[in-house]
């Protein structure tokens, strides 16, 4: 009936006004919210909003697609706000499309179900998702373990293959970590891999590097458990004492093509031909290049040898160090013995030289200390009998100031006879314009077993005597002017020449000699000299002077 009693006036009244309803007082607003807390519509999915809920997840789908291909876990600080506050939009829209939704229902006079399972719902996405999250995490960790694997045991075409995997596949994990780690793994594995690529092509001083490069990398994890390294290194030595021999070959060659050979060039040789000086000097000065590259190669592979010695002394290839050093050496010094004396003595005074221990190959040490002193002393020998007075004499003075003790007896034979060899030249220059036969006759005989020679200078320049004798036996002697003689227009007669002029007399050992006469303060005048077979027990005397031309 309306209201005001029968009969009365009367009027109908609409529904009953809505309390008013807040934001967070929506209880279905707040299910919604905590469902789109997953990321991915739930909410919207619960309000059978088709429309938001597509939008929702076509949005989420997207942003994780772009985020994966945009690298979130190298941009953590842009992809997490902005993941963050997408989740936080759709919350907040959540919260509205709930309490509209809740609001329609009390319209129709509905009361909004209250039943714990969105709520539920909702924990257990938000948990879904998180696991999600981890699991990619995870993931990206186990197959970072397995490249890492692969690394150390040195197969680094999968290692890289892998590392290359997590960075470009697990950007989700939001772990910026994880990527560093995959990077630096893979780019220490691609020191490794050069390395081993430079093995194979035998570039062992760019695999020396690379090795080297890749150990001082903080992600390393293969380990030389086999010596590869040592391998590496003792390869190495090797290759260059095989490019050393070449080049000094190549540098014996040039020092050939200019007329000379190579132990001249450690006595400062210098080309004589003054037509073709200029030219003479480049070819030199090429092969002098070429000599220092060589040595430069010998050093080069002694120090190899020498760094396998000391860091891997425990490495397998140990045993085979004493037979390398010992070829190494042999090759070298291969002149030793095929008797080329001057070049062995140079080559293994390199070896001698240098700070080596030899401990690997305690026999070269000892060949060394025999064979460097031995073949110097020999190379001044080979001087001398090529006529290389002065470089025979230079090598004396070097093995003398080397070692000081060696065969004594043996340099002092070689000494004298470089004395002798200087005599002969002075007598060579002597007779470049001429000589006059010397006559030489015993005066007497049976005195002894000595011979005594007596001559006499009757003239008013100096006079200068040299002989050179058997084995090298040698000297010269001056004798005064005589001052109260003169030049002769004519030779004296009969022993006149005697009687005035100063007298040397010297005894020497029986045997042939080479004998000369000459005036020093005669320029052009012939010497006086013969090859005299002296007998023991003879004396001979002679009286030489001048005469007017």
């Amino acid at each position: 009936m309306p209201p005001g009693g029968p009969g009365g006036p009367g009027q109908f009244s609409g529904p009953p006004p809505l309390p008013p309803l807040g934001l967070f007082k929506s209880k279905v607003g707040r299910r919604v919210a905590l469902l789109n807390l997953s990321g991915v519509g739930a909410g919207f999915f619960h309000l059978r909003s088709w429309v938001f809920f597509g939008i929702n997840l076509a949005v989420t789908i997207g942003l994780l697609v772009t985020a994966a291909i945009m690298g979130a876990a190298d941009n953590l600080l842009t992809w997490a706000p902005a993941l963050l506050a997408w989740v936080l939009l759709t919350v907040v829209i959540g919260l509205f499309a709930g309490r509209q939704h809740e609001r329609r229902l009390l319209v129709r006079g509905e009361q909004p179900a209250v039943k714990g399972k969105p709520v539920v719902l909702a924990a257990c996405l938000v948990v879904v998702m998180i696991l999600s999250l981890v699991g990619v995490w995870q993931t990206g960790e186990w197959r970072l373990r397995v490249a890492d694997a692969a690394h150390a045991r040195g197969d680094c075409d999968t290692a890289i293959d892998v590392y290359g995997q997590v960075e470009s596949g697990f950007q989700l994990s939001m772990s910026p970590s994880l990527m560093n780690k995959a990077r630096a793994g893979s780019e220490a594995c691609q020191m490794l891999a050069r390395a081993q690529r430079d093995v194979k092509s035998e570039n062992y001083d760019h695999a020396i590097e690379s090795y080297s490069k890749y150990f001082a990398h903080d992600a390393s994890r293969w380990e030389d458990t086999d010596g590869s390294v040592a391998q590496v290194n003792f390869d190495y030595a090797a290759q260059l004492a095989a490019e050393a021999e070449e080049l000094f070959a190549e540098a014996e060659d040039l020092f050939e093509e200019l007329g000379g050979s190579f132990d001249e060039y450690m006595f400062e040789w210098v080309p004589a031909d003054p037509d073709e000086q200029e030219q003479q000097q480049v070819n030199q000065d090429e092969a002098k290049a070429a000599f220092d590259e060589a040595m430069v190669a010998y050093e080069g592979a002694l120090a190899a040898y020498e760094f396998v010695a000391e860091e891997f002394s425990d490495a397998p290839l140990d045993a085979d160090m004493p037979t390398a050093l010992v070829d190494f050496y042999n090759e070298a010094t291969a002149d030793y013995a095929d008797e080329n004396w001057c070049v062995a003595s140079f080559k293994i005074g390199f070896f001698a030289d240098e700070d080596f221990s030899w401990d690997a190959a305690p026999e070269l040490g000892e060949r060394i200390e025999e064979e460097h002193p031995d073949s110097i002393l020999n190379c001044g020998w080979a001087h001398l009998d090529a006529g290389d007075v002065e470089d025979a004499e230079q090598t004396v003075e070097y093995l003398e100031a080397s070692y000081p003790d060696h065969e004594a007896d043996d340099v002092e034979d070689l000494t004298k006879h470089i004395g002798a060899g200087y005599i002969e030249q002075e007598m060579d220059r002597q007779t470049l314009f001429g000589e006059t036969e010397l006559d030489l006759s015993p005066f007497s005989t049976g005195n002894g077993d000595k011979v005594t020679l007596k001559f006499t200078n009757n003239s008013p320049g100096e006079m200068h005597f040299m002989y050179v004798g058997p084995d090298a036996v040698h000297g010269e002697e001056f004798v005064d002017a005589c001052e109260d003689c003169e030049v002769y227009s004519s030779p004296p007669t009969g022993n006149s020449c005697f009687d005035d002029g100063d007298v040397m007399e010297i005894k020497l050992d029986p045997g042939k000699y080479r004998l000369m006469v000459t005036f020093t303060d005669s320029l052009f005048g012939q010497p006086i000299t013969g090859n005299v077979d002296l007998k023991a027990g003879e004396t001979y005397e002679n009286c030489y002077f001048r005469v007017e031309n």
